[in-house]
């Protein structure tokens, strides 16, 4: 595999992405020194696909499910189940290679995307990955709220995530 294609910034369009796309190769590859991930924090991920899972077909909003399809369609020139943002896809490797003992994935209750974070806990769990994954869900709340207001008192992830990363 090319690089360029382990790190195409068109298919990482979100922070939770390119972590997961960072530690599918560290687990395959290695990386130097013998350094390891420890700790994987996926907030939010931006995770679609060309199946709907749970919610997403129940959600009234068609036009955000729209935009979903077509901009998976442009950030990818490998089609909306690129295994880089849909981990979970027909052609995705298996979650078990992943590179790291320990990850954290925060999804949003209001989020249309949250089912797929869900999914990527389960689908790891059951891959026979030897690692530990929680999953933070925040009542009442859309994607990335805690970016836009931090000070909110739903914030809370910061502080989730600093107890994740303390106490191993």
């Amino acid at each position: 595999m090319s690089f360029s294609r382990l790190f195409d910034p068109l298919s990482n369009v979100a922070g939770a992405n390119i972590v997961h796309n960072i530690a599918m190769p560290a687990g395959e590859y290695g990386l130097i020194h013998g350094s390891i991930i420890f700790c994987a924090f996926l907030g939010h991920p931006y995770f679609w696909g060309s199946c709907r899972i749970g919610s997403e077909d129940s959600k009234p909003d068609l036009d955000q499910k729209d935009f979903l399809d077509r901009n998976g369609l442009f950030v990818s020139p490998y089609g909306i189940d690129d295994p880089k943002n849909n981990p979970m896809g027909p052609n995705a490797p298996s979650l078990a290679g992943l590179g790291c003992t320990r990850v954290l994935v925060s999804v949003a209750a209001n989020d249309i995307l949250r089912d797929r974070g869900r999914l990527y806990c389960d689908e790891l769990r059951k891959s026979g990955w030897k690692g530990e994954v929680e999953l933070f869900e925040v009542d009442g709340e859309n994607h990335a709220f805690h970016i836009f207001d931090p000070d909110c008192e739903n914030a809370v992830v910061f502080k989730h995530l600093a107890s994740f990363l303390n106490h191993p």
